[in-house]
């Protein structure tokens, strides 16, 4: 599988990008919302990739972030939600506003995606809340819950919460907990939270 590639920036579409690497010009499929955020045209840029081999098809998708690539997996999971949809989701949504968007069972802000209708955001909702139950730390007594559901206030219940959306967004429970022991900030919101907590894995 081609993990990542590292090269010019020949060109930019509606919906992918032209990258040259050692004399090979690799067209990848994003998002629309995306395009921009690779460079400028002529820039030396890096892609994180997937490679998706259908019968007749074999199709790179590319990310300018390594966690929306981590995302991008985590979504192939859900039954019914191919690459489209998937990297339609990740040119609307930032990927903790995705990941708060699940726990909170928010089905108008995952509908806001080309292509996706109730139906399908709810299958998100219900397919990702349930891995997102079995693999989240239970060390403190209690299974983390999406926040709408969840009682009890407090930092201890923000911290769960944070934890709660990174493990949504891919990383194990070992890896989310290192991460908010790192950044937690029990004056903050959620979502500023879970940014902080993602800057520590780009820094």
């Amino acid at each position: 599988m081609i993990a990542r590639i590292r090269g010019r920036l020949l060109a930019t579409e509606l919906e992918s990008v032209l990258v040259e690497n050692g004399g090979i010009a690799y067209r990848i499929f994003t998002a629309a919302g995306l395009v921009e955020r690779f460079g400028a045209i002529g820039d030396e840029v890096t892609v994180h990739t997937r490679m998706i081999v259908r019968e007749n098809d074999l199709s790179l998708y590319g990310f300018p972030t390594s966690d929306r690539c981590q995302l991008f997996d985590l979504l192939q999971t859900v039954t019914g939600i191919g690459p489209r949809v998937a990297t339609n989701i990740l040119g609307t949504l930032e990927p903790d506003r995705f990941a708060l968007a699940v726990l909170n069972e928010d089905v108008q802000t995952l509908t806001r995606t080309k292509g996706l209708g109730k139906r399908g955001a709810e299958r998100i909702i219900l397919e990702l809340r349930d891995r997102l139950k079995g693999m989240a730390p239970q060390s403190q007594g209690a299974v983390l819950q999406p926040a709408a559901a969840a009682g009890g206030d407090g930092p201890g219940r923000l911290r769960e919460d944070v934890l709660g959306a990174l493990v949504v967004l891919g990383y194990s429970a070992a890896e989310a907990e290192t991460l908010v022991a790192k950044s937690f900030d029990p004056t903050a919101t959620v979502e500023t939270n879970i940014r902080q907590a993602l800057k520590q894995v780009l820094s």
